[in-house]
């Protein structure tokens, strides 16, 4: 009964990474404030988007080794961390530079090295219900942009 426990746990840590990280498709929410504060071209604002998802793509490919080298919560703290700073270096923008780096680059790494850890570690943890695992995962990366993007809204009607 414990190990079954101990595995609740991990899904939920794993859903909850996927949350934070999920936060990447609520980027249209910045595009026309940053073209107004900036005067960006709407293309520029738009390509710090279409960065994210090709760095955190691209590293997933090599997370995925390193998570086998050194552990999934070491790669997944590493990632957050390294996300948790792409976002912090991203409000500080001020140039176009500035946010590619920080959205894009340092948060793509983050977030591709996030990824990796709770699927691979669910699936290992539940071997009989990979489909289950995979689909309470990846939904739950796509609901972070979800709730990123009502909360918010929510929150500033009080």
């Amino acid at each position: 009964m414990e190990q079954s426990a101990e595995r609740w746990k991990v899904l939920l840590g794993g859903v909850m990474m996927q949350l934070c990280i999920g936060g990447i498709y609520t980027w249209s929410l910045f595009n026309q404030p940053l073209v107004d504060a900036f005067g960006w071209e709407r293309t520029e604002v738009y390509t710090a988007y279409s960065l994210i998802v090709f760095i955190f793509a691209f590293v997933t490919i090599f997370s995925g080794r390193l998570q086998d080298r050194i552990g999934p919560r070491l790669v997944g703290t590493i990632g957050m961390i390294c996300f948790s700073a792409g976002l912090i270096i991203a409000s500080q923008a001020r140039s176009l530079p500035v946010l590619y780096l920080g959205y894009s680059l340092v948060g793509g790494i983050g977030v591709g090295m996030v990824y990796v850890c709770p699927l691979s570690t669910g699936l290992k943890w539940y071997p009989r219900k990979k489909g289950m695992v995979t689909g309470i995962i990846i939904g739950a990366f796509g609901m972070g942009g979800f709730i990123f993007n009502v909360i918010p809204k929510e929150v500033s009607h009080f």
